[in-house]
């Protein structure tokens, strides 16, 4: 429907790149955000033959240097590489699955300690200074025009586990009703929320239109 041709989709779809791109980068068939599916299963198969062989501490220790890998090719890959690397090569099992699944891994095992010196003012804390940290490393890459397209920062993972803690830590069941449907939902719906999501992006994208596209970003939260 969005290419306007059935033919020239399936054509493309046909092709060896296209499974070789899918089997090994976990390249969609279609959708590009589904990139995602094959990530998880791929780590979720990984993780479950490694704690067999108890050895998730050993992957644990990888994490670091995954997420040093997935920079270097990602988002300062025209800092450090002189080049822009494909989204292929960094948004896949490897290099987004599997640190940031053992991060919450990790979280998820001593989360009663963390939880203990997470407070209030420390996730407030955190959040302001993750959140300037990753506009300001935003501003410099775009001043000298070294802002490659690949996705996240160095700051986006603490930013993000930042963000996570606050909400593990709440107590859903002992919030007010509106808390505790939030809850709800992202503990049923978040899969199905990440699937459609760039369904609504697209809606906010006609209803907006060129008039009204500095309306966009409001529109699409």
């Amino acid at each position: 429907l969005a290419t306007g041709s059935l033919h020239s989709f399936v054509r493309e779809l046909a092709t060896v790149q296209t499974f070789i791109n899918f089997a090994l980068w976990n390249e969609p068939l279609f959708g590009r955000h589904l990139w995602y599916l094959g990530a998880i299963f791929y780590t979720l198969v990984i993780v479950y033959w490694i704690r067999k062989a108890n050895a998730v501490r050993w992957l644990t220790l990888l994490t670091p240097g995954l997420l040093i890998l997935s920079l270097i090719l990602g988002k300062y890959c025209i800092v450090l590489l002189g080049t822009q690397v494909s989204y292929l090569y960094v948004r896949n099992f490897f290099l987004m699955g599997l640190p940031y699944f053992l991060i919450g891994h990790l979280l998820f095992e001593h989360r009663e300690r963390i939880f203990a010196r997470f407070t209030n003012r420390v996730f407030i804390a955190c959040l302001l200074l993750f959140s300037i940290s990753t506009v300001v490393e935003r501003y410099v890459l775009e001043i000298n025009q070294v802002n490659a397209s690949n996705d996240y920062y160095i700051s986006t993972p603490f930013l993000a586990c930042t963000v996570f803690l606050r909400f593990a830590k709440l107590r859903c069941e002992t919030q007010g009703t509106l808390v505790t449907v939030l809850c709800r939902i992202g503990k049923r719906y978040s899969t199905w929320i990440y699937l459609l999501h760039p369904m609504l992006i697209g809606a906010a994208d006609f209803i907006t239109g060129e008039r009204l596209h500095f309306l966009r970003p409001f529109a699409t939260f």
